[in-house]
């Protein structure tokens, strides 16, 4: 049996013997004894037991020996992991890694080989010797276990101060790379689970330097870029600087990279001042004389922001901006070019379209800067100065081309449109000046044009401007028939012809078809109106273009009583008038006949078209009379009226007058013109004489 189940069997023999001692005493004597005899036993218990189990405890050392052993293979198997891990990391990161990323591994080392576990420095691997107790074995396993939680994040943290120590040391170089410790800075160091968090920093680091790799590179390249840009500067030494520097970056010694390209700049200048202060005051002569040629009006589209280059370039303060200025030299240089090739390629467009078109001789003539190559001389340009002279010249002789042929290239592109006005202008009134033209600009073009292609017919006057029609103004006669819709006696039609500087009128009574003649009609637009002086009839219009002798037709169309009173209203009349209809029928039937004077307590504007609706729908006649006023009536019964006066009322030969003849025998008051009509047609008995109703002799 081992020690450790001896000693638990025997703790549990004592605590046994004691209950059957108090189990016997309650039985003898009684449960108070009982309870006097437990609680006296408890202290010899306690003394009984500890002397027992120390007993156990010395006679079991060789079982404690082995699980402080086992405990120190433990922590010695933990530590050998944590230092190959670290030599690992010294290996790869011998400039991040030195002393155990200050977590003291090298002194734990110390610690547990003074404890008998023995780590070799080289391998890692561990061997044990004479181990320390357990309490001492503990100790070091939770320092142990602390360095093995705490090593990925310090390498973390170690890795990020590094990070931090590059990027400060490309902050430096910020006159030559824009934005380079930055750029280091962005770099996150990730930190993951333990397992990949070493890694993942170790990645985020070798992202840092490769980054400080690119950004030491590009400044080197800037400085080699600025000492080829001076003449006056020797290189040798700055080359030199320059491989030392990237030399250094390959082995990730950042800091003496940047101190050998500082150097190389510092170098720069002592030596480039002279070649930067000439270039830059050449390119801010250029940029000046760009600014001053006011180029947006001609290339608003392709124009370079002169005024911020100005200001960028009046930003270089010495040498060490050479390279920049070079840029912006190139820049300005192209950019140049690109507005010499624009106004080029604007002028000879112009030029073509010109002379693709049909335009009269010596109307255009090219400019002499349409056969001058003016690209090609300032592309060939040595010096910036040459190149800012030719291209001075250049833009002052295309914009002064350009601004002769702009307008008229304008003028041919809107001649369709505006030749027809000058023409209807010349026949009409006999002249036109530039005001009148459909234009804004170039008047004096489009009226040069007109002459030119008509040299025989017009005069031009170039101080008004304007031109003048040779024979002054055309004049042509214009006639107009008109006919009624249907036969009848003679009856008036007003003729109107309307024009904007030209207007006339004449009147023409027929029965039926009438003729107007117009003579001497100014060349032009008219409205021709033709009015009947009858109601029954309307009117008719026509729009026509005189520019020879011109007959036209009209038609007068009839017009019903219901058209006119109804115009506009009918659809609403129509629908009051079922509400209506039996109030008209009993008032007719009541007074014979309706007329719109009566009351009907309605709406009055709508009176006069509902009567002749109903009357229509009645099978009754309505009539306007001479006043306006609407009259309603039974034709049958007032033609039976009539008759009845001339065999009853009336001897041969004998007359009553009309107003008697309303007043005595007829139902409705008709007008005269109704009762001339119904006697005409309808009666052989009787006519109307001077106004009154007689009756024939035969």
């Amino acid at each position: 049996m081992k020690s450790s189940t001896r000693t638990a069997t025997g703790l549990i023999g004592l605590v046994v013997f004691a209950g059957v001692v108090s189990a016997g005493v309650f039985v003898a004597v009684g449960s108070q004894w009982a309870v006097y005899a437990a609680v006296g036993m408890v202290p010899l218990l306690l003394i009984s037991g500890g002397v027992w189990i120390q007993r156990r405890v010395d006679a079991s050392g060789t079982d404690q020996t082995q699980y402080t052993r086992r405990r120190a293979r433990e922590v010695g198997e933990t530590f050998s992991d944590i230092w190959q891990t670290r030599q690992q990391l010294k290996q790869t990161y011998p400039a991040i890694i030195d002393t155990g990323v200050g977590l003291g591994i090298d002194s734990l080392q110390r610690d547990l080989q003074t404890a008998g576990i023995d780590v070799d420095t080289e391998t890692g691997a561990f061997s044990l010797g004479n181990v320390s107790d357990l309490e001492t074995i503990n100790s070091l396993s939770g320092q142990v276990d602390d360095i093995e939680e705490e090593l990925p994040a310090a390498f973390a943290e170690t890795v990020e101060d590094r990070i931090e120590t590059i990027a400060e040391s490309l902050d430096r170089l910020d006159a030559l790379i824009e934005d380079g410790g930055d750029a280091v800075r962005a770099i996150d160091v990730t930190t993951t689970t333990a397992g990949a968090e070493v890694a993942a920093a170790g990645e985020s680091l070798e992202a840092a330097r490769g980054q400080a790799v690119e950004t030491v590179d590009a400044a080197a390249e800037t400085i080699q870029s600025i000492a080829r840009s001076a003449d006056d500067i020797e290189t040798t030494a700055i080359e030199t600087e320059v491989e030392t520097a990237r030399e250094a970056a390959s082995s990730y010694q950042i800091i003496d990279a940047v101190t050998a390209l500082l150097r190389a700049r510092d170098a720069i200048k002592t030596k480039g001042e002279s070649t930067f202060k000439t270039n830059r005051e050449q390119l801010q002569s250029l940029l000046q004389t760009v600014d001053e040629h006011n180029i947006e009006q001609y290339l608003p589209d392709s124009a370079p922001d002169i005024a911020q280059r100005r200001r960028s370039v009046a930003e270089l303060t010495d040498a060490v901006d050479l390279s920049t200025l070079a840029m912006h030299r190139k820049k300005t240089r192209a950019e140049c070019t690109e507005i010499i090739d624009a106004l080029t390629t604007e002028l000879n467009s112009m030029d073509a379209e010109l002379a693709d078109a049909d335009i009269p001789d010596g109307y255009y003539t090219p400019p002499a800067a349409v056969e001058t190559d003016y690209l090609r001389k300032v592309q060939d340009s040595d010096t910036l100065e040459t190149f800012e002279q030719r291209w001075a010249t250049a833009v002052d002789a295309l914009m002064d081309g350009i601004d002769k042929v702009k307008p008229k290239v304008a003028v041919i592109s809107g001649y369709n449109q505006v030749e027809p006005v000058i023409e209807s202008a010349l026949q009409s009134d006999g002249q036109i000046t530039g005001e009148e033209l459909p234009v804004r600009n170039h008047e004096t073009q489009f009226l040069g044009l007109y002459y030119r292609s008509h040299p025989d017919h017009v005069t031009l006057n170039m101080d008004v401007p304007s031109l003048r029609r040779v024979g002054g103004t055309e004049t042509y006669t214009v006639t107009v028939t008109v006919q009624f819709e249907r036969g009848g006696s003679d009856r008036q039609i007003r003729i109107v012809l309307d024009g904007t500087d030209y207007t006339d009128e004449m009147t023409v009574e027929t029965p039926l078809v009438g003729t107007a003649t117009f003579s001497d009609v100014p060349f032009g637009e008219y409205t021709v109106t033709a009015v009947a002086a009858v109601d029954d009839f309307g009117s008719a219009e026509t729009e026509i273009s005189v520019s020879d002798d011109t007959e036209i037709s009209l038609s007068v169309p009839s017009i019903t009583l219901q058209d006119r009173v109804c115009d506009g209203i009918i659809e609403e009349a129509s629908a009051y008038l079922d509400d209506l209809a039996s109030r008209f029928s009993t008032q007719f039937d009541e007074k014979t006949y309706l007329s719109s004077t009566m009351s009907y307590q309605i709406d009055e504007s709508y009176v006069p078209c509902l009567l002749v609706l109903w009357a229509e729908r009645a099978d009754h006649t309505a009539i306007e009379n001479t006043d306006g006023t609407i009259i309603v009536y039974d034709s049958d019964r007032l033609r039976q009226e009539l008759t009845n006066v001339l065999t009853y009322n009336l001897d041969k030969g004998e007359t009553i007058s009309l107003d008697g003849l309303r007043e005595r025998f007829l139902s409705a008051p008709v007008p005269d013109s109704e009762i001339k009509s119904l006697i005409n047609t309808n009666n052989e008995d009787g006519m109307i004489v001077d106004g009154e109703l007689q009756k024939k002799e035969s």
